[in-house]
Formats: structure tokens, sequence, C-alpha cells
């Protein structure tokens, strides 16, 4: 069976079960609703035949059924969305595989012109690494999946590739993880807001006599509302009123502290639940990897609670959610009047504060780390014949058949590369003959290398490299910069990274374009001739030949390879390979004529 059509048996696997659970739901919303018949009639018939006991009796019983069964239509409910989730998961990939749609975010919000790799290689944006890969629910995990892709965290890659195969396999617990993500509200948990709410000093911590009276005054209450219930006594329900008035009052001294938490943890609760739901999916899984198996470890428990971080998070979403009846007057003083309902709230906030404030982020971290990884492990799933590289201690790079890997199969030519015996590849090649996208080819798949990701290729053995190119420079209004001046310090900062003890990858496209022949080609010897003294490893592309015979003065150093164009009959063809030698054929003067330009 196919990738697709396992996608196409699970979609119509999860179809049928959203069908049967919507159909149950539908079921027991009708019994409910004539429990809540029989609830009225039988509670007006035994009204009028004076049957008190039968009238409580009956009552209790049918509330009681009615409660079970809203409970278990919220049950029905949940599922037929789980399984409306997993059906549309499924849809997604089927389309994703044949091309025909991207619905996953591309991380625009990551693009950094300046950043030493990502612009050049269009790992961000449209139709991008990210975006082909992206299978995140949360900005944490969104931010990690960038993180690794930008090389901003240091990551352990071969234990990063053993966790990645394990998730690969895990294609159910992988899918059930989305949608419990995907269920839930689309927008994020605001860090910075619950970071400031979560280390805010505590108000309450010492406040004992607050505390007694906040319990003491609503039991008198609740002792002289029964008081007044059975005794015909006025004086009952004076001091009923007073107390009352009086509960309120305790509640409104504190009104800043409680609307300063709502505040900050406004709209808070249900992404709260939906984080306690993907906990939950991490503790119940059973891992062998040591990544996986330290993330759940580190997750496993709230230390303060002695409870299951799913548990915990779930506890702070319902102590949030008695706060939003501060948003229904008539509800918020009939609770406070009774039960100094939100200042309960409070002191059970900090409460959770307290023992959790310590442990929370990093369950947070493990949700996002768990997203990041899931999200590769579905790449390597998609791409089955992609293949995990082999780490190499030395600055080399050796790779099979290597290909870009957002093209697709059909259309995808691969290469044999190698950085072994000579350091640096002098590229030549005529335009549209591939030069570009074999830089990008080479790129790309040590960004992924590095990420613990497959790779596009029979063969990869590589070195960790710091990945540093110069393909795609843009001019600065704003810093009153010209495209060649722009360059020059993009040039400068590559020259600066060759001086860390961690080796960099080189690749260079056709540079210093803003400058005559002439200039270009000497600061192009130039720039070839300070990376071989700093002994660096890369590739250049160029349309300058003169460039090539550069080999002759450090043959142990440079080789020269191309991309040749094939002029037949008038028709121009590119095959793609890579080939040894220089290249021969140029077509920027064919196509101009072929184009009646020139």
């Amino acid at each position: 069976m196919t990738i697709f059509e396992n996608y196409k048996r699970l979609k119509k696997h999860y179809q049928n079960l959203h069908a049967e659970a919507a159909k149950t739901g539908n079921i027991i919303a009708g019994l409910r609703l004539f429990v809540i018949f029989l609830l009225i009639y039988s509670s007006y018939h035994f009204y009028k035949t004076e049957q008190t006991t039968w009238l409580f009796g009956a009552g209790i019983l049918l509330f009681s059924i009615f409660l079970w069964l809203v409970s278990l239509h919220l049950k029905y409910k949940e599922k037929a969305q789980l399984y409306m989730s997993l059906s549309l998961i499924n849809e997604n990939e089927m389309a994703y595989l044949t091309g025909n749609l991207m619905p996953f975010k591309a991380g625009e919000a990551h693009i950094e012109p300046n950043h030493p790799y990502s612009y050049d290689l269009d790992i961000f944006g449209k139709a991008s690494i990210f975006q082909h890969i992206n299978r995140t629910t949360t900005a944490i995990g969104e931010a990690h999946l960038a993180n690794w892709l930008k090389n901003e965290t240091p990551i352990d890659i071969q234990a990063q590739q053993e966790a990645v195969r394990e998730l690969g396999l895990k294609l159910d617990w992988r899918q059930n993880y989305l949608a419990a993500g995907q269920m839930h509200v689309d927008e994020d948990l605001s860090i910075p807001k619950f970071k400031e709410w979560l280390y805010a000093p505590l108000n309450y911590q010492n406040a004992k006599i607050l505390r007694g009276v906040s319990f003491i005054l609503p039991a008198i209450t609740m002792g002289i509302l029964l008081a007044n219930y059975v005794s015909d006594d006025p004086i009952f329900f004076t001091v009923l009123k007073g107390l009352f008035f009086l509960n309120i009052a305790v509640v409104a001294f504190q009104q800043k502290h409680i609307k300063d938490e709502h505040r900050l943890l406004n709209n808070t609760s249900s992404i709260l639940q939906k984080y306690s739901k993907l906990l939950e999916s991490i503790e119940n899984e059973p891992f062998e990897s040591d990544i996986l198996r330290g993330l759940k470890l580190n997750e496993s428990k709230d230390l303060g609670q002695n409870s299951p971080a799913s548990l915990s998070i779930r506890r702070l979403s319902k102590i949030l959610n008695q706060f939003d009846t501060i948003l229904n007057p008539f509800a918020a003083i009939l609770m406070n009047g009774f039960f100094q309902y939100h200042l309960h709230a409070l002191f059970a906030l900090e409460k959770w504060k307290k023992a959790s404030k310590d442990t929370v982020f990093n369950w947070f971290d493990t949700i996002g780390t768990f997203e990041a990884l899931s999200s590769i492990a579905n790449f390597a799933y998609n791409n089955p014949d992609f293949i995990f590289p082999e780490l190499m201690k030395e600055p080399k790079l050796i790779g099979a058949q290597v290909g870009h890997p957002l093209i697709p199969l059909e259309k995808r030519i691969c290469n044999d590369v190698s950085f072994d015996a000579t350091r640096f590849i002098v590229l030549t090649g005529s335009n549209m003959s591939g030069k570009s996208t074999f830089l990008r080819t080479l790129g790309v798949n040590i960004i992924l290398a590095k990420i613990g990701s497959p790779v596009c290729a029979e063969r990869f053995e590589f070195y960790p490299f710091n990945v540093q190119v110069s393909m795609r420079i843009d001019d600065s209004l704003q810093n009153s910069e010209s495209l060649f001046f722009s360059e020059l310090k993009r040039l400068k900062a590559i020259i600066e990274t060759l001086d860390n003890p961690q080796k960099s990858f080189i690749i260079l496209d056709e540079i210093l374009r803003g400058t005559n022949s002439n200039d270009k080609r000497a600061g192009t010897q130039g720039l070839i001739q300070k990376l071989i003294g700093k002994n660096a490893v890369g590739i250049i592309a160029t349309h300058d030949l003169v460039i090539s015979e550069m080999k002759k003065d450090y043959p142990a150093y440079l080789s020269n390879q191309c991309f040749e164009a094939d002029i037949t009959n008038d028709i121009l063809h590119f095959d793609y390979k890579l080939r040894e030698g220089v290249c021969q054929q140029m077509s920027a003067a064919f196509l101009m004529k072929k184009m009646d330009i020139i």
C-alpha cells in the first residue's frame, strides 16, 4: 500500500467513525429532550396530586439522568470533532502528496533577509522547506521548528534521528497528537502575558485573616440561608441581606487584583485545555528513544502538586474558567454574594502558581519539541525514499544521488558530489542550466541533516557545518546601502565565520554582480584565495570561465565542475547532470536570438 493509499484509507475510516459518533450524539440529544419533558410532566403531575415524596424523588432521578446525558453528549460531540479533524488531516496529506494544496503555515514571520542562509535557501515562506515540514499547531512548536531550521538551538543530531525514526513509525499517535492540537482554539497562548502573571509577586501568601474571612463568612451566610428557609422569622432574611452585601464588599476590596489576573489570563483557559490534551497524549504513549523518553520524564510530574503535568494544566484551566463569570455581572454578584467566588479563585491561582511556576515552561517546551519532532517525522514518512545521513567528525561532505527535497520525484534530477579529495568546487554553466538549484540542493540537505531529518539522497555523509550563503542579496533603502555594499557586508561576515572552531560550508552564487567584469573577476579570484587560505569548504557558481583556471594553481584544493547545455537542431536542452570540467556551451546569446531580442 502506498502512502497516498494509506492516507486515503485512514480518511475513509475516520469519516465513518465521525458519522457513527455524530449519529450517537444525535440520539443522546433526543433522549436528553425526552428526559426534560418527563421531568416537567412528572413535576407538574406530582405537584397537582400533592405527592411530595414522589415529586422530589422523580425530580432528583430525572435531573441526574439529564446531567449524565449532557455529559455523554459532550463526550460524543468531542469524539465527532476528533474524527473530523483526523479525517481532515489525512485529506490535507493527500492533497499535499498530489501537489494540489499546501494548507500549512509557511513561516513568513521567520523570514530574515540578513540570516546566514535561510533567506537565500528559501527556508521560510510559501512553498518553503518549513511549509513542507511544518505540522505544528502551537506557536511554541512553530518556534522550535523554526529555530532548528535557523540553527539557533544546539541539536544532538544522532539522538534526534533516533527520535524522528521512532515517531515516523507512530503514524496513529502523530495524527492524534496533531488532531488534539487542531480541535481547540486557533489562537495561541500569549507567552509574554503568561510570564508576567506567572512571575508576579504573590499577594495572598500570608493573608491568613482574609483567607479565614473568605471561608467563615460564606459558611455563616449559608447557615442563615438555611435558617431563613425553615423559619418564618423575618430577622433571618434581614441578616442574610447584610451578609450577602458584606461578602460582595470583601470581594470588591480585592477587585483590582482580580481584574489584573483576568487581564493577563483572559482567553487562556481553552488554550490550556489544548496543552493539557497534548501533554496527556505524551504521558500515555511509551517511547524508546533517548530524546523522547527524556522529554516524557521532563514533563511527567508536577512536583509541587504531585500529579501529572496534564492534570496540573487542566486544573489551572478550570480555575480560569471561574474568572469568566466576571463577564456575567448577574452571575458574579450572585456567586460572590454567597461564596466570595472570585476571591477563592484568586487564592487557587496563587496556590497553583507557587507550586508549578518552576516547571510549567518545561512542559510547554516539551509540547513544542514534540510538535517539531513530529513534523519532521511526518516529512520522513511522506518521503520514504529519503535516507538518514551519516555524521562525520572531519569537515567533509560526500553525497550520492543528491537531489532537492522539494522537487517532485518525477522531475527531480540527482547528482553525486564530494568535498573530500578537494575542498572547494568552482561551478560553471549557462543560464538556466541548474547551478542555483544545485547550490540550494546542497544547502537545504545540510540543514535537514542538522535537524535530524532524512535527506534527499542515496548516500549522504556530512560534517555539521555552519552554512554560510551569498545568493540573494537585497539593497537597503532604510540603511542607504546599495546592492553592491550589502553583498560586501555579507561576504565579510562569511569570512569572519571561518575563524570559528565550528567549520563553515560556503555557498556563493555569481558574486559581485554590481561591478564591471574585470573588477568582478579580480574580486572573485581574491575571495577564493582568501577562502583557500582559511581552508574553507564550499562551492562557488560563476559564469566567468577564467575563474576555473585557478585550479592550475590549487589542484589539491579546487575542482572544476559544470552543468552543460546541448543545442541540437536549433533546440536548447538541459540535462541538469553535474559533470567534471568547465562548461563549454553558453546559452544567453542563443536564447536572445531565439526570442528575437538580438
